[in-house]
């Protein structure tokens, strides 16, 4: 070491005693670029390459359309679907309803068994049981028949958004998160566009029936880019895959990684009842709902006189605003949530201020303008502008929201995420069947005045959460430098304190069929951080921040050959 001290080298040990340059695991930090190889000390998130990172991204959010698309696409069929099966309006409406439920029940199964069991064999498995039952829905011959292929359809579809949240988990580290959930939200909020657009025109040339066979073909075209582009991204899988590239090496990951575990189907619910979670995805639960009330009182009010719209010009009506304001607010959102995440850093609920203004601000607008359109049969354009701003602030809420259940709860990625969609889609469900009724009780106006009263309520009691952590937060950091954890599994992502020395990552050689990292082993490294900030300097960061950022792998190696010799 005298002699690495004088060249101005500093040298360490790692755990097969093999001496190792500061500069070089600093280098060893930075993310691999297109091409390049994995460095011996890494995070879990930089394995993949910027390439593959924006192929899974785009091939996710194929997926995630699926669900709104085949939810949406027959909405402008509705009278087709009850004189060709002759049934009432009611039971076509249950068609409808009882396809959300199964999202919402299917998304608490899936979730736990994608964290089970991986990410690739459950998506893959979903999208092609998908693809089967869209083909036989096209041979419903009674209401009965459609009911169930429906509900069994809402079930394994599921899977396609719930799954495809967790691989993104998987792969884009919490300071880039907001941005590549933005981006994979509009697909699914832009599906209300699509599946409108195509199901009208599709059913009134070639009929009903040829809605499903056009969810046939799309299923198919999805399994097929899945299977070249979507690999295992399970964090347990994934670093096994990275030791078994490199011919059994030691690779160091800077976050903890997580054995595979199922949890009971209610379990994702019970992820959500987290102080720092809740009141923000009753929130996003809200402005769902309420989105999906209005796309069902939309064509039924637009095929009455005054407006006696046809079923390719109500698809138009019913897609377009809703789907334009998903397409400009859901990047939007993302970006604008991480931006928020730096500005408040010692915050958590910080990501949530532009989200909370928009639920705030922007949809109380548009769903009384589209209410009180309806209700006085004034120009279409208003209604549907009204359209346009409802999907604009639900649009900017649930990026904001899935990024900060994905940071908070890390290890429960699929299983959160899961929760979030199942309460969505049941909540919709539950509206999509009270909204006939209500409205013909209340009329259009009085009923979207009263979901804007409850929606202005949440929001406001979020509004208050989050203001009330952004101004607890320089306190906290006066205090102790950082914000104090806020549970005791944040306190675990914050891991000891600096007194105590930092706890050693996980190598790679560590990832064996018992799982890594258990709670109570000294070899359990700190869970990845919940705060913004990454756990490790991307690519382009300072070289005190690479330096220090190799000094802390160091020593976690140096503490592991410590526990090795004891």
């Amino acid at each position: 070491m005298g002699a690495a001290q004088h060249s101005g080298m500093a040298l360490s040990k790692d755990i097969s005693g093999r001496s190792v340059d500061i500069e070089a695991a600093a280098r060893a930090t930075q993310r691999a670029d297109d091409g390049g190889d994995i460095c011996a000390t890494t995070s879990i998130f930089n394995i993949y390459s910027r390439r593959q990172k924006a192929a899974t991204l785009l091939v996710c959010s194929l997926g995630t359309c699926l669900v709104p698309v085949s939810d949406t696409i027959y909405l402008p069929a509705l009278a087709a679907v009850q004189r060709d099966l002759g049934t009432t309006d009611t039971l076509v409406a249950t068609s409808v309803a009882v396809y959300m439920y199964m999202v919402g029940l299917g998304a608490l199964l899936f979730g736990p068994t994608a964290d089970k069991f991986g990410r690739r064999i459950t998506l893959l498995g979903s999208t092609a049981l998908f693809t089967a039952l869209s083909l036989v829905t096209v041979f419903s011959k009674n209401i009965g028949m459609l009911l169930v292929l429906r509900a069994l359809q809402g079930f394994v579809v599921s899977s396609c958004s719930t799954t495809s949240n967790a691989i993104l988990a998987d792969i884009f580290a919490p300071s880039e998160r907001g941005k590549a959930m933005g981006i994979a939200s509009i697909p699914f909020l832009v599906g209300p566009v699509i599946g409108p657009l195509l199901g009208g025109g599709l059913s009134q040339s070639l009929g009903w029936r040829s809605t499903f066979a056009a969810l046939t073909i799309a299923g198919g075209l999805v399994l097929i880019v899945q299977l070249l582009v979507i690999q295992e991204t399970h964090h347990f899988y994934a670093a096994r895959r990275v030791r078994a590239s490199k011919g059994g090496e030691a690779v160091v990951f800077v976050e903890e990684i997580h054995a595979p575990h199922f949890d009971p189907p209610y379990q994702p619910l019970w992820h959500l009842v987290d102080r720092h979670i809740a009141p923000f995805a009753i929130v996003t639960v809200t402005l769902f709902a309420c989105m999906f009330s209005t796309m069902i009182i939309l064509p039924i009010v637009l095929s009455l006189p005054p407006y006696s719209f046809s079923e390719s010009i109500i698809g138009v009506a019913t897609g377009v605003p809703f789907g334009v304001g998903g397409l400009i607010a859901a990047p939007i959102g993302g970006l604008m949530a991480d931006r928020c995440a730096r500005r408040w850093a010692g915050a958590l609920e910080g990501r949530m201020v532009y989200a909370t203004i928009m639920a705030l601000a922007v949809f109380p607008l548009g769903a009384l303008l589209f209410g009180w359109g309806m209700h006085f049969t004034i120009p279409a354009a208003a209604a549907l502008l009204g359209g346009f701003f409802i999907n604009f602030s639900m649009t900017s809420h649930m990026p904001a929201t899935m990024s900060l259940i994905s940071i908070h709860k890390q290890r429960y990625a699929a299983a959160a995420g899961g929760g979030l969609h199942a309460l969505q889609f049941i909540a919709a469900g539950v509206l999509v069947q009270a909204t006939p009724t209500g409205t013909a009780a209340m009329g259009v106006g009085p009923w979207m005045s009263m979901l804007v009263g409850v929606a202005i309520a949440v929001t406001i009691i979020s509004g208050v959460i989050v203001v009330t952590s952004i101004r607890a937060a320089p306190a906290a950091s006066a205090a102790g430098g950082s914000p104090a954890p806020r549970d005791e599994e944040e306190a675990s992502a914050v891991g000891p304190s600096s007194s105590q020395g930092p706890a050693p990552p996980v190598a790679s050689s560590d990832l064996g069929s018992h799982g890594t990292g258990r709670p109570g082993s000294p070899l359990s490294p700190p869970r990845a951080r919940s705060s913004d900030a990454p756990d490790v300097p991307s690519r382009g960061g300072s070289q005190p921040q690479r330096r220090a950022s190799a000094e802390l792998a160091l020593e976690a190696l140096e503490g592991i050959q410590g526990v090795q010799g004891a």
